[in-house]
């Protein structure tokens, strides 16, 4: 996974000659964004999660507000047999953005990120736990007039990555 992370963050840099040169790019987007949640807990099992996103832009630099949920299982295994609970994922960060100028470029994000893991079952009841902390991200895009779809890794925390696709609109 590694090996991958290192390969893109080249490939990215290199896409984008001209990386902190000014962008006339100004106003407010929106999008939608879907892809793979990785949590480096064993059991959790997601779907594709769902992300939506509202940014307003200044040249390069910007302010972005995004929602991410996803739904999946929960295996617990015990007393010879395993146990699946239904789970929701649901977070909510603001982010300063950066992107570089041309048609294809790179994204860097920093900010503040809350994110809830809850369920439950009869079994063992309805269970809440919920973190917040400073997220990062990285991600390649391309943009074709007032379009942009941008591949992206963002850590939300130290054992849950989203790896995400996205598709905005400028206004």
């Amino acid at each position: 996974m590694k090996k991958y992370l290192s390969v893109a963050l080249v490939l990215a840099s290199m896409a984008s000659a001209p990386v902190f040169a000014e962008s006339d790019r100004n106003g407010v987007y929106l999008g939608v964004k879907t892809g793979s949640l990785d949590v480096d807990v064993s059991g959790f099992d997601f779907d594709a999660p769902l992300g939506f996103f509202v940014g307003y832009e200044q040249g390069a630099w910007g302010v972005e507000l995004e929602v991410v949920s996803a739904s999946g299982d929960l295996s617990l295994d015990g007393f010879g047999s395993t146990l699946n609970v239904g789970v929701d994922f649901d977070s909510l960060g603001i982010y300063g953005v950066y992107r570089a100028e041309g048609p294809v470029y790179v994204k860097l994000k920093g900010g503040f990120l809350r994110e809830e893991i809850s369920g439950g079952t009869s079994i063992v009841g309805d269970f809440s736990e919920s973190d917040s902390g400073l997220s990062l991200g990285i991600g390649v895009g391309a943009r074709v007039s007032n379009f942009s779809v941008e591949a992206e890794y963002t850590l939300v925390e130290a054992d849950i990555n989203l790896f995400s696709v996205g598709l905005s609109v400028g206004f």
